[in-house]
């Protein structure tokens, strides 16, 4: 199919229409032996064009129509093509161009003693030609056309690379107007992309024998995206390439200095999705809008630049915004995996290491004082990273606030496998101390819990309370549920502990006071976050309380308590004004 647009594509042809010549174009001499062939040799798909060898010594040339390049001082040809050879020294085979119906200018040509290909050629072209308003190209064979058997050329391509001015700034190196460049100071660099490694896995080549100046900070991955049909929220993929960022928040290709330029011809639909190796993920809130000039995405402008923005980036200055700092394993939350799994496993180390957030060659108390824990809870987002249809174990977003949750089945139920950190109401941190939220959720009262909503006792509850969309507050027979699956031995209808070892099955094995750690063989990863009792804070390190949406008389409702000292699980009404943690459960699916 022949088509021309006015965009970055100029010139497409697949020969798909199964004609020869394909329309718009024209065939000098033995135009007979152009043909439309139903084969793959040149690497493309099926049809492709083909020339068949000819007793004659001629040049014959497949020519495209004219296109307008007016303005344009260089321009890029590509093609798939494989020679077949017949023996010995075998006819020229090339690519050239004319503007004005004049003279051709040869841009590439092989004289083949064999076979040759398929391969895949990429020309830049600035001669003269380039820029006219008549601008030609076309394919030639020239010489003893006896001595090949056949020619196939398949996907031509005329276009401009995509060019993309990008900028954005990392929390973590960032001061006033600019990004400090530590690691590029104290040569910790490496000379090539350092996201072949999980959970990147990126296969590019991308290096340089030395960094090219003082100004780069560090490398990133630049992705182009596209949205999928199906499933609805899912992205794929088009291009990737590693790049430099700059202290002013340029990206640039590997010379420091020059914009990114990407090789694509469908340019439609397409978003920018930027990757720090310990900052969380940005995506532009729109596609971009190509032309034949440089499409400019400058991130640090305003919130407005990024997908869901106000949760995706953070104001550094009044007015200037970058990406948030702290994910150290690059799972794209900042939670206690980025504590306990990088930064305590590289603590006091010096180089170029994923938990130096705020990327001065040093991992320290200041990674984790000053970026994290101011961080905790956040999350990027990425519209297809939420899962589509939900499955039980995939993490969740929380629209409200931008804090992903980790799920856990257990049984026929699909619970919430961290205490929900949902700000509202009268609700607190443990102490006052955000950190405390980060690591335990926050503990709230019952009427905040149920927001306005009736006690129940059903199965499911129907109580949306707090929880987010789709999820709801357990009642106090759902929780008989889970902790009879998790202990058969637990009597329901008794207040007070009971059973044999469902606390130790639902403890973590990390956290607990005087080893009153479990063993979490359920999974559900309950954390002593203490309460807030009628005068104070209390119980921090020793005892998990969580509410369910069961009133028993008023002023009291049912609650769930574990301790650090026994092995069972409590069962309690308690009053409703106290402070305790929330677990959210799955609504039916």
């Amino acid at each position: 199919m022949f088509t021309i647009s006015y965009g970055q594509t100029y010139l497409e042809e697949d020969f798909s229409e199964g004609q020869m010549p394909p329309a718009g174009w024209t065939i000098e001499n033995v135009a007979n032996q152009w043909t439309i062939s139903y084969s793959i040799n040149a690497g493309g798909d099926s049809p492709e064009a083909r020339f068949q060898w000819f007793q004659e010594i001629n040049t014959t040339r497949l020519i495209s129509p004219q296109i307008n390049l007016t303005g344009l001082t260089t321009i890029y040809f590509q093609f798939k093509h494989m020679y077949d050879d017949y023996e010995g020294e075998g006819p020229s085979v090339g690519i050239a161009t004319r503007s004005g119906g004049g003279d051709w200018t040869i841009v590439w040509e092989i004289l083949p003693t064999g076979d040759v290909g398929p391969e895949l050629i990429d020309l830049e072209i600035s001669n003269d030609d380039v820029g006219q308003p008549d601008f030609q190209i076309c394919c030639y064979i020239t010489g003893d056309l006896f001595n090949l058997d056949y020619w196939y050329v398949d996907n031509i391509l005329l276009h401009q690379p995509l060019e993309l001015d990008i900028t954005i700034f990392l929390e973590g190196p960032f001061l006033n107007d600019h990004m400090e460049n530590n690691l590029n100071g104290l040569g910790y660099l490496p000379l090539s992309q350092p996201y072949g490694i999980l959970p990147w896995n990126y296969s590019g080549s991308e290096a340089v024998t030395e960094i090219p100046n003082d100004s780069v900070i560090d490398w990133v991955l630049v992705k182009l995206i596209r949205p999928k049909q199906y499933p609805p929220g899912k992205y794929k993929t088009i291009v990737t390439q590693a790049a430099l960022l700059l202290q002013n928040g340029e990206i640039t290709g590997l010379d420091g200095i020059s914009n990114l330029q990407f090789q694509i011809s469908e340019l439609d639909s397409l978003y920018v999705l930027v990757h720090h190796r310990n900052h969380l993920s940005l995506m532009s809130a729109n596609p971009i809008s190509p032309n034949k000039g440089t499409t400019i995405i400058d991130f640090t402008v305003g919130d407005e630049m990024a997908y869901n923005g106000k949760y995706a980036m953070k104001e550094l200055s009044p007015n200037t915004w970058g990406v948030i700092a702290g994910d150290g394993n690059a799972d794209g939350q900042i939670n206690n995996s980025d504590k306990n799994e990088s930064w305590f496993l590289q603590k006091d180390s010096t180089g170029y290491f994923s938990a130096d957030y705020n990327m001065d060659g040093t991992v320290n108390f200041n990674d984790l004082t000053v970026l994290w824990r101011a961080n905790g809870g956040r999350a990027h987002w990425m519209p297809d990273t939420i899962p589509i249809p939900f499955v039980c174990g995939d993490t969740i977003l929380d629209i409200r606030d931008g804090h992903h949750y980790s799920t856990l089945q257990i049984g026929d139920q699909c619970w919430m496998k961290e205490n929900l950190n949902y700000e509202t109401g009268t609700s607190w941190c443990y102490g006052n101390n955000s950190y405390n939220c980060t690591t335990y959720g926050r503990l709230y009262t019952w009427a905040t819990v149920m927001n306005c909503e009736a006690s129940s006792n059903t199965i499911p509850s129907g109580v949306q309370g707090i929880c987010p969309e789709g999820w709801h507050l357990p009642s106090d027979a759902e929780w008989c549920i889970v902790t009879t699956y998790i202990d058969s031995t637990v009597d329901c209808s008794w207040t007070g502990y009971n059973g044999t070892d469902g606390g130790d099955k639902m403890k973590t094995t990390y956290g607990w006071s005087s080893g009153g750690n479990g063993t979490n063989e359920s999974g559900f990863s309950a954390l002593p976050g203490g309460c807030l009792g009628a005068y104070h804070f209390d119980d921090l390190l020793t005892f998990a309380y969580f509410w369910s949406s069961t009133e028993d008389y008023p002023g009291y409702a049912w609650s769930i308590k574990l301790s650090y000292g026994l092995p069972t699980i409590g069962r309690y009404f308690n009053p409703k004004v106290r402070g305790y943690s929330v677990r959210c459960i799955k609504d039916q699916m």
